[in-house]
């Protein structure tokens, strides 16, 4: 089978060393697709302690059901207040540049095919064998299911693409804020 799109480039990582960043509080999503909303808002726990309500922010910003990648949110003006990096921005993200980001005080959201345009909030980066991305876990923060996943690098950067890509060219698309 010829893929369409063949992401995944790196067996190593130059981190070889644990990278945390855990924000206040995990806010689980209200609605089906909501999850966007619900990864600014735990972010956004590590920032502030007026975190606004899922809902207010929905109408706030008239948004509608469906999902919303790094140029939404970055055109809705969400985050306009805080230091952001978009992922519409970047045109070669991978997954150092987000360690690098985490470990320079960012909290940082990534948007994946599980659940097709599904964004997690990144908790932790732990290297079990050198930087062997392969013996590598990813503590995440899924707001769908209110749960803390701990994946595979390897799986989990497989399916960091977004789940827009053919409009948007934004091949690993995430947000870091602080």
């Amino acid at each position: 089978m010829q893929r369409k799109h063949e992401l995944f480039e790196q067996n190593n990582l130059k981190h070889n060393e644990v990278v945390v960043s855990a924000p206040k509080k995990l806010y689980p999503q209200e609605t089906d697709w909501t999850c966007s909303v619900a990864c600014i808002r735990t972010m956004l726990s590590g920032i502030t302690y007026n975190v606004p309500e899922e809902m207010e922010i929905v109408r706030q910003n008239n948004m509608k059901p469906g999902p919303y990648y790094s140029r939404d949110i970055k055109k809705l003006g969400l985050l306009d207040n805080y230091d952001v990096v978009y992922g519409c921005d970047k045109e070669k993200a991978d997954m150092d540049v987000v360690l690098d980001m985490v470990q320079n005080g960012y909290y940082v959201m990534l948007e994946c095919m599980y659940n097709y345009a599904h964004w997690m909030v990144l908790l932790g980066y732990y290297p079990l064998e050198n930087s062997d991305i392969e013996k590598s876990e990813l503590l995440m923060y899924d707001p769908y299911y209110d749960k803390i996943r701990l994946l595979s690098a390897d799986e989990f950067i497989s399916m960091w693409i977004d789940g827009n890509y053919e409009n948007t060219k934004v091949i690993r698309d995430f947000i870091a804020v602080k």
